[in-house]
Protein backbone atom coordinates (compact mmCIF):
# COMPACT_ATOMS: atom_id res chain seq x y z
CA UNK A 1 0.00 0.00 0.00
CA UNK A 2 1.15 3.26 -1.05
CA UNK A 3 0.11 7.01 0.23
CA UNK A 4 0.94 9.76 -1.99
CA UNK A 5 3.78 8.45 -4.01
CA UNK A 6 4.62 11.92 -5.39
CA UNK A 7 6.66 12.31 -2.28
CA UNK A 8 8.54 9.13 -3.03
CA UNK A 9 11.87 10.02 -5.11
CA UNK A 10 12.45 7.91 -8.63
CA UNK A 11 14.32 5.03 -6.83
CA UNK A 12 11.28 4.19 -4.71
CA UNK A 13 9.11 4.71 -7.91
CA UNK A 14 11.45 2.28 -9.88
CA UNK A 15 11.32 -0.11 -7.24
CA UNK A 16 7.39 0.19 -7.39
CA UNK A 17 7.55 -0.55 -10.73
CA UNK A 18 9.80 -3.41 -10.55
CA UNK A 19 7.51 -5.25 -7.92
CA UNK A 20 4.28 -4.65 -9.86
CA UNK A 21 5.81 -5.89 -12.82
CA UNK A 22 7.13 -9.01 -11.01
CA UNK A 23 3.38 -9.99 -10.24
CA UNK A 24 3.07 -8.29 -6.95
CA UNK A 25 -0.08 -6.07 -6.38
CA UNK A 26 -0.86 -2.90 -4.98
CA UNK A 27 -2.82 0.00 -3.82
CA UNK A 28 -2.24 3.09 -4.22
CA UNK A 29 -3.53 6.57 -2.69
CA UNK A 30 -2.82 9.42 -4.57
CA UNK A 31 -3.32 12.82 -3.82
CA UNK A 32 -4.54 15.47 -7.17
CA UNK A 33 -3.17 18.47 -5.31
CA UNK A 34 0.39 19.55 -6.39
CA UNK A 35 2.91 19.80 -3.25
CA UNK A 36 2.95 22.75 -1.27
CA UNK A 37 5.77 25.01 -3.62
CA UNK A 38 5.10 23.26 -6.61
CA UNK A 39 3.47 24.32 -10.46
CA UNK A 40 3.83 20.68 -12.02
CA UNK A 41 3.58 16.69 -11.64
CA UNK A 42 5.90 14.88 -10.73
CA UNK A 43 7.42 12.98 -13.29
CA UNK A 44 7.91 9.55 -12.19
CA UNK A 45 4.53 9.46 -10.74
CA UNK A 46 3.39 10.45 -14.49
CA UNK A 47 5.42 7.74 -16.06
CA UNK A 48 4.64 5.38 -13.54
CA UNK A 49 0.67 5.84 -14.05
CA UNK A 50 0.93 6.32 -18.14
CA UNK A 51 3.12 2.81 -17.65
CA UNK A 52 -0.05 1.43 -16.05
CA UNK A 53 -2.54 3.09 -18.76
CA UNK A 54 -3.79 5.90 -16.57
CA UNK A 55 -3.56 9.30 -15.63
CA UNK A 56 -4.42 11.71 -12.86
CA UNK A 57 -5.04 15.11 -14.07
CA UNK A 58 -2.80 17.44 -11.61
CA UNK A 59 -4.45 20.05 -9.48
CA UNK A 60 -8.01 19.43 -10.77
CA UNK A 61 -10.08 18.59 -7.91
CA UNK A 62 -13.72 17.29 -7.74
CA UNK A 63 -16.83 18.60 -7.12
CA UNK A 64 -20.47 16.97 -7.25
CA UNK A 65 -23.47 18.87 -6.24
CA UNK A 66 -24.79 16.03 -5.47
CA UNK A 67 -23.24 14.40 -2.95
CA UNK A 68 -21.74 17.39 -1.80
CA UNK A 69 -21.68 17.27 2.43
CA UNK A 70 -21.83 19.75 5.07
CA UNK A 71 -18.63 19.79 6.66
CA UNK A 72 -17.50 22.05 9.53
CA UNK A 73 -14.44 24.17 7.96
CA UNK A 74 -13.33 25.87 11.01
CA UNK A 75 -13.75 25.79 14.74
CA UNK A 76 -16.81 27.45 15.96
CA UNK A 77 -18.56 28.04 12.73
CA UNK A 78 -21.41 26.71 11.27
CA UNK A 79 -21.17 23.39 8.94
CA UNK A 80 -21.49 24.79 5.03
CA UNK A 81 -22.29 22.95 2.35
CA UNK A 82 -18.68 21.52 0.52
CA UNK A 83 -18.20 20.95 -3.07
CA UNK A 84 -14.98 19.13 -2.60
CA UNK A 85 -16.52 16.95 0.81
CA UNK A 86 -17.96 13.98 -1.04
CA UNK A 87 -20.13 11.31 0.89
CA UNK A 88 -20.97 8.79 -2.22
CA UNK A 89 -23.29 5.92 -1.49
CA UNK A 90 -23.66 2.37 -2.79
CA UNK A 91 -25.03 3.61 -6.35
CA UNK A 92 -21.67 4.66 -6.99
CA UNK A 93 -20.10 2.24 -5.56
CA UNK A 94 -18.85 -1.30 -7.85
CA UNK A 95 -21.84 -3.69 -6.41
CA UNK A 96 -19.87 -6.81 -7.51
CA UNK A 97 -16.47 -6.12 -6.13
CA UNK A 98 -14.90 -7.17 -2.85
CA UNK A 99 -13.94 -3.51 -2.07
CA UNK A 100 -17.27 -2.32 -1.35
CA UNK A 101 -18.48 -5.36 -0.07
CA UNK A 102 -20.71 -4.06 2.94
CA UNK A 103 -19.40 -0.72 2.86
CA UNK A 104 -22.79 1.47 2.75
CA UNK A 105 -21.11 5.12 2.13
CA UNK A 106 -17.71 6.86 1.62
CA UNK A 107 -16.64 10.20 2.32
CA UNK A 108 -13.88 11.91 0.66
CA UNK A 109 -12.37 15.36 0.53
CA UNK A 110 -10.84 17.00 -2.66
CA UNK A 111 -10.27 14.36 -4.49
CA UNK A 112 -9.39 13.69 -8.13
CA UNK A 113 -10.45 11.91 -10.71
CA UNK A 114 -8.88 9.04 -12.91
CA UNK A 115 -9.05 8.48 -16.79
CA UNK A 116 -7.98 5.43 -18.44
CA UNK A 117 -5.53 6.30 -21.74
CA UNK A 118 -6.67 6.11 -25.22
CA UNK A 119 -4.21 3.51 -26.08
CA UNK A 120 -3.84 1.62 -22.79
CA UNK A 121 -3.93 -2.32 -22.84
CA UNK A 122 -4.64 -2.48 -19.09
CA UNK A 123 -8.45 -3.23 -18.28
CA UNK A 124 -9.82 -0.24 -16.57
CA UNK A 125 -12.71 -1.16 -14.04
CA UNK A 126 -14.15 1.48 -12.16
CA UNK A 127 -14.44 1.14 -7.93
CA UNK A 128 -16.01 4.53 -6.86
CA UNK A 129 -17.44 6.80 -9.30
CA UNK A 130 -19.33 10.80 -9.10
CA UNK A 131 -22.70 11.26 -9.87
CA UNK A 132 -23.48 12.95 -13.61
CA UNK A 133 -23.82 16.35 -11.14
CA UNK A 134 -20.12 16.73 -10.87
CA UNK A 135 -16.91 18.73 -12.66
CA UNK A 136 -13.66 19.13 -12.18
CA UNK A 137 -12.03 22.60 -11.04
CA UNK A 138 -8.67 23.82 -10.50
CA UNK A 139 -7.51 23.63 -6.67
CA UNK A 140 -7.25 26.80 -5.88
CA UNK A 141 -10.97 27.58 -6.13
CA UNK A 142 -11.43 25.40 -3.14
CA UNK A 143 -9.69 27.74 -0.83
CA UNK A 144 -12.51 30.21 -1.28
CA UNK A 145 -15.32 29.12 0.99
CA UNK A 146 -17.39 32.06 -0.46
CA UNK A 147 -17.32 30.49 -4.32
CA UNK A 148 -18.97 27.24 -2.76
CA UNK A 149 -22.24 28.17 -4.23
CA UNK A 150 -21.29 29.13 -7.63
CA UNK A 151 -19.30 25.92 -8.02
CA UNK A 152 -21.83 23.45 -6.96
CA UNK A 153 -24.63 25.58 -9.70
CA UNK A 154 -21.79 25.16 -12.03
CA UNK A 155 -20.94 21.40 -11.68
CA UNK A 156 -24.58 20.76 -11.85
CA UNK A 157 -24.85 22.38 -15.31
CA UNK A 158 -21.60 20.87 -16.79
CA UNK A 159 -21.69 17.85 -15.01
CA UNK A 160 -20.75 14.48 -15.83
CA UNK A 161 -19.60 11.20 -13.92
CA UNK A 162 -15.40 10.62 -12.96
CA UNK A 163 -13.88 7.99 -11.84
CA UNK A 164 -12.57 8.30 -8.28
CA UNK A 165 -11.12 4.80 -7.42
CA UNK A 166 -10.45 1.66 -9.86
CA UNK A 167 -8.67 -1.68 -10.68
CA UNK A 168 -6.33 -2.22 -13.38
CA UNK A 169 -5.28 -4.92 -14.75
CA UNK A 170 -4.01 -6.60 -18.03
CA UNK A 171 -0.59 -6.52 -19.68
CA UNK A 172 2.01 -3.43 -19.17
CA UNK A 173 5.56 -2.01 -19.81
CA UNK A 174 7.88 -0.99 -17.29
CA UNK A 175 8.02 3.14 -17.08
CA UNK A 176 11.52 2.62 -16.22
CA UNK A 177 12.76 0.86 -19.68
CA UNK A 178 16.83 2.46 -18.94
CA UNK A 179 16.28 1.75 -15.66
CA UNK A 180 17.69 4.29 -13.05
CA UNK A 181 21.47 5.66 -11.61
CA UNK A 182 22.84 3.00 -13.53
CA UNK A 183 20.47 0.26 -12.18
CA UNK A 184 19.07 -1.61 -14.70
CA UNK A 185 14.87 -2.82 -15.34
CA UNK A 186 15.30 -6.91 -14.30
CA UNK A 187 11.94 -6.61 -15.54
CA UNK A 188 10.54 -5.05 -18.88
CA UNK A 189 6.98 -6.14 -19.21
CA UNK A 190 4.47 -8.37 -17.59
CA UNK A 191 1.64 -10.24 -18.65
CA UNK A 192 -0.97 -9.23 -15.82
CA UNK A 193 -0.54 -6.64 -13.79
CA UNK A 194 -2.94 -5.77 -10.57
CA UNK A 195 -3.33 -2.49 -9.40
CA UNK A 196 -5.84 -0.53 -7.33
CA UNK A 197 -5.70 2.85 -7.52
CA UNK A 198 -7.77 6.22 -5.33
CA UNK A 199 -7.43 9.61 -6.64
CA UNK A 200 -7.59 10.58 -3.11
CA UNK A 201 -5.20 10.66 0.31
CA UNK A 202 -8.10 12.25 2.64
CA UNK A 203 -10.24 9.17 2.91
CA UNK A 204 -7.53 8.18 4.86
CA UNK A 205 -8.02 10.82 7.59
CA UNK A 206 -9.84 10.39 10.65
CA UNK A 207 -10.50 14.26 10.30
CA UNK A 208 -13.03 13.86 7.15
CA UNK A 209 -15.63 11.80 8.84
CA UNK A 210 -15.03 13.85 11.45
CA UNK A 211 -15.82 16.87 10.22
CA UNK A 212 -18.82 15.71 7.80
CA UNK A 213 -22.20 16.67 9.55
CA UNK A 214 -25.84 16.12 8.35
CA UNK A 215 -28.37 18.82 6.58
CA UNK A 216 -29.13 19.59 10.31
CA UNK A 217 -26.00 20.47 11.47
CA UNK A 218 -25.28 16.99 13.48
CA UNK A 219 -22.34 14.56 12.86
CA UNK A 220 -22.84 12.29 10.12
CA UNK A 221 -22.92 8.26 10.69
CA UNK A 222 -19.54 7.58 10.41
CA UNK A 223 -18.89 6.01 6.94
CA UNK A 224 -17.04 3.01 5.54
CA UNK A 225 -14.00 4.22 4.46
CA UNK A 226 -11.86 2.05 6.70
CA UNK A 227 -13.79 -0.80 5.63
CA UNK A 228 -13.64 -0.25 1.64
CA UNK A 229 -9.77 -0.05 2.75
CA UNK A 230 -9.19 -3.47 4.39
CA UNK A 231 -11.69 -4.83 1.81
CA UNK A 232 -9.10 -4.35 -0.90
CA UNK A 233 -6.09 -4.79 0.86
CA UNK A 234 -7.60 -8.49 1.93
CA UNK A 235 -8.35 -9.23 -1.73
CA UNK A 236 -4.73 -7.84 -2.74
CA UNK A 237 -3.12 -10.12 -0.37
CA UNK A 238 -4.98 -12.92 -0.75
CA UNK A 239 -3.91 -16.22 -3.17
CA UNK A 240 -5.42 -15.32 -7.27
CA UNK A 241 -7.98 -18.31 -6.18
CA UNK A 242 -9.58 -16.59 -3.36
CA UNK A 243 -8.88 -13.24 -4.73
CA UNK A 244 -11.10 -14.31 -7.99
CA UNK A 245 -13.89 -14.30 -5.54
CA UNK A 246 -16.34 -11.36 -5.97
CA UNK A 247 -19.49 -11.00 -3.66
CA UNK A 248 -22.81 -11.33 -5.87
CA UNK A 249 -25.31 -8.08 -6.12
CA UNK A 250 -27.96 -10.57 -5.96
CA UNK A 251 -27.09 -12.21 -2.51
CA UNK A 252 -29.02 -9.56 -0.43
CA UNK A 253 -32.87 -8.92 -0.96
CA UNK A 254 -33.61 -7.54 -3.96
CA UNK A 255 -35.63 -4.10 -3.70
CA UNK A 256 -39.65 -4.60 -4.49
CA UNK A 257 -40.76 -2.32 -6.73
CA UNK A 258 -42.50 0.02 -4.35
CA UNK A 259 -38.17 0.28 -2.95
CA UNK A 260 -37.45 1.25 -6.50
CA UNK A 261 -39.69 3.84 -6.79
CA UNK A 262 -39.11 5.11 -3.79
CA UNK A 263 -35.49 5.48 -4.87
CA UNK A 264 -35.92 6.57 -8.11
CA UNK A 265 -38.44 9.75 -6.72
CA UNK A 266 -35.36 10.26 -3.75
CA UNK A 267 -33.05 10.66 -6.55
CA UNK A 268 -35.43 12.85 -8.99
CA UNK A 269 -36.12 15.11 -5.60
CA UNK A 270 -32.17 15.64 -4.65
CA UNK A 271 -31.68 16.56 -8.45
CA UNK A 272 -34.05 19.44 -8.78
CA UNK A 273 -33.80 20.29 -5.30
CA UNK A 274 -30.13 21.29 -4.57
CA UNK A 275 -30.17 24.92 -6.32
CA UNK A 276 -33.74 25.53 -4.42
CA UNK A 277 -32.20 24.33 -0.61
CA UNK A 278 -28.46 26.35 -1.86
CA UNK A 279 -30.37 29.77 -1.79
CA UNK A 280 -32.71 28.60 1.10
CA UNK A 281 -29.59 28.18 3.09
CA UNK A 282 -28.25 31.33 2.17
CA UNK A 283 -31.56 33.42 2.58
CA UNK A 284 -31.81 31.81 6.18
CA UNK A 285 -27.69 32.92 6.62
CA UNK A 286 -29.01 36.51 5.29
CA UNK A 287 -31.93 36.39 7.67
CA UNK A 288 -30.62 35.74 10.73
CA UNK A 289 -27.79 38.30 10.27
CA UNK A 290 -30.32 40.89 10.17
CA UNK A 291 -32.06 39.45 12.85
CA UNK A 292 -29.80 40.58 15.37
CA UNK A 293 -31.68 43.29 17.89
CA UNK A 294 -31.32 47.00 16.24
CA UNK A 295 -29.65 49.24 18.87
CA UNK A 296 -31.14 52.15 17.67
CA UNK A 297 -33.71 53.95 15.43
CA UNK A 298 -34.06 55.82 11.79
CA UNK A 299 -33.76 54.94 8.22
CA UNK A 300 -31.08 52.43 8.72
CA UNK A 301 -33.24 50.39 11.22
CA UNK A 302 -36.30 50.91 8.47
CA UNK A 303 -34.31 49.79 5.76
CA UNK A 304 -33.48 46.42 7.78
CA UNK A 305 -36.75 45.69 8.69
CA UNK A 306 -37.85 45.80 5.07
CA UNK A 307 -35.08 43.91 3.74
CA UNK A 308 -35.94 40.93 6.38
CA UNK A 309 -39.75 41.31 5.25
CA UNK A 310 -38.41 40.58 1.79
CA UNK A 311 -36.00 38.13 3.05
CA UNK A 312 -39.30 36.14 5.33
CA UNK A 313 -40.93 35.95 1.81
CA UNK A 314 -38.23 34.24 0.22
CA UNK A 315 -37.83 31.65 2.98
CA UNK A 316 -41.25 30.95 3.22
CA UNK A 317 -41.64 30.74 -1.05
CA UNK A 318 -38.69 28.53 -1.16
CA UNK A 319 -39.77 26.24 1.67
CA UNK A 320 -43.47 25.83 -0.27
CA UNK A 321 -41.69 25.26 -3.54
CA UNK A 322 -39.37 22.26 -1.93
CA UNK A 323 -42.60 21.27 -0.49
CA UNK A 324 -44.48 21.03 -3.98
CA UNK A 325 -41.31 19.74 -5.46
CA UNK A 326 -41.06 16.78 -2.87
CA UNK A 327 -44.81 16.10 -3.76
CA UNK A 328 -44.78 15.97 -7.34
CA UNK A 329 -41.51 13.54 -7.11
CA UNK A 330 -43.45 11.52 -4.80
CA UNK A 331 -46.80 11.47 -6.34
CA UNK A 332 -46.84 7.93 -7.94
CA UNK A 333 -44.96 6.09 -4.56
CA UNK A 334 -47.47 8.17 -2.73
CA UNK A 335 -50.42 6.94 -5.00
CA UNK A 336 -48.99 3.11 -4.91
CA UNK A 337 -48.89 3.65 -0.84
CA UNK A 338 -52.44 4.65 -0.73
CA UNK A 339 -53.31 1.50 -3.16
CA UNK A 340 -51.64 -1.15 -1.26
CA UNK A 341 -53.02 0.01 1.86
CA UNK A 342 -56.43 0.03 0.53
CA UNK A 343 -55.98 -3.66 -0.78
CA UNK A 344 -54.81 -4.95 2.62
CA UNK A 345 -57.50 -2.93 4.62
CA UNK A 346 -60.05 -4.76 2.43
CA UNK A 347 -58.42 -7.70 1.12
CA UNK A 348 -56.90 -9.11 5.01
CA UNK A 349 -60.71 -8.98 6.57
CA UNK A 350 -62.10 -10.71 3.58
CA UNK A 351 -60.07 -13.26 3.53
CA UNK A 352 -60.57 -13.93 7.87
CA UNK A 353 -64.42 -13.30 7.19
CA UNK A 354 -64.67 -16.29 4.08
CA UNK A 355 -62.31 -18.62 6.42
CA UNK A 356 -64.63 -18.15 9.71
CA UNK A 357 -67.99 -18.72 7.56
CA UNK A 358 -65.89 -21.56 5.83
CA UNK A 359 -65.18 -23.20 9.28
CA UNK A 360 -68.79 -22.50 10.81
CA UNK A 361 -70.59 -24.18 7.73
CA UNK A 362 -68.02 -26.66 8.07
CA UNK A 363 -68.52 -27.41 12.01
CA UNK A 364 -72.02 -27.05 11.73
CA UNK A 365 -72.27 -29.90 8.96
CA UNK A 366 -70.67 -31.78 11.51
CA UNK A 367 -72.99 -31.06 13.64
CA UNK A 368 -75.81 -32.07 11.81
CA UNK A 369 -75.75 -34.20 9.11
CA UNK A 370 -78.30 -34.39 6.50
CA UNK A 371 -80.98 -36.98 6.72
CA UNK A 372 -80.85 -40.19 4.50
CA UNK A 373 -83.15 -40.19 2.08
CA UNK A 374 -85.16 -43.88 1.93
CA UNK A 375 -86.76 -45.10 -1.13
Amino acid sequence: MVVQPARLPEQALFAIDQFVLAGGKLLMFIDPLNEPGSTTENPGQQNLLAAWGVQVPANQVLADSLYATPVVVANGQAPVRHPGALTLTRESMAQSDISSWGVDRVTLLNSGTLMPLKKSRTTFTPLLWSSERAYTFDGARFAQQDGFDAMLSEAAMRGRSSVIAARIQGPAYSAFPDGINGQKATLQKAANIHVVLVADTDLLSDRVWLAARTANGHQAQRPGNARFVFNTLDNLAAPDTLSAISPRASDGPQPGLLDRMRNEAAQSYRKKANLLEQRLDQAEKEWQTLNAPLSRLGSQALSSNTLLQALNKERLRLRLELHTLKKEAYKDVRQLERTVALLTIVTVPLMVSLLGLGILISHRRRQHPPAAAFY
